[in-house]
């Protein structure tokens, strides 16, 4: 008994029908790989490295110019202590220092649609999506992060919030991948 499956060429842009018997074992890869591969990936690093106690460090992006009605965005963020993460959805920010995303298919020049600030300032604070503790450890060597993502509205701007909680200035570095859809 064989299998059919539909799935799209990436060469061609078409949908064909795959028997697995006439191929035998089918590999597959994830979506965030695939877009890897596509040159669809964008990344960007963030990092101050004295966040006082109290103080907030943030990435606000805007893919407002995104052709895209979505986007899958992951986050990922390290600590030298104690920190609270808060993800935000439409919010509206000013200023900031510019994180130009770079494409992580090195062979592909394609600029990315999303723009990204790093320490801007954030006028409307906007929807809590997330809001999550990252522990950072009990002696000066150990750090805390944490990960995430989620599909985003692209008419909507959005800011991953780090506050300080540790009692000490800490580092704090946020990066942010951008994968946009293959429509």
């Amino acid at each position: 008994m064989s299998t059919t499956l539909n799935v799209l060429d990436s060469n061609t842009a078409e949908h064909k029908a795959v028997t697995l018997g006439d191929y035998g074992e089918v590999e597959t890869i994830d979506v965030d790989h695939q877009g890897l591969q596509d040159g669809r990936a964008y990344s960007c690093c963030a990092i101050s490295l004295t966040v006082a106690n109290g103080a907030t460090f943030a990435v606000a992006g805007d893919p407002t110019a995104s052709p895209y009605s979505t986007g899958h965005l992951s986050y990922e963020v390290a600590t030298g202590g104690d920190a609270v993460l808060s993800l935000r959805e439409g919010i509206t920010y000013s200023g900031g220092t510019p994180c130009v995303p770079w494409n992580m298919k090195r062979t592909v020049a394609t600029p990315s649609v999303v723009s990204l600030v790093a320490d801007p300032t954030i006028t409307a604070s906007g929807t809590l999506l997330c809001y999550k503790l990252i522990p950072g450890g009990t002696v000066a060597s150990m750090g805390g992060g944490v990960k995430g993502g989620l599909i985003v509205d692209t008419t909507k701007k959005y800011a991953l919030m780090v506050y300080n909680i540790s009692g000490n200035t800490e580092p704090i570095g946020i990066t942010v991948t951008w994968i946009a859809p293959n429509e």
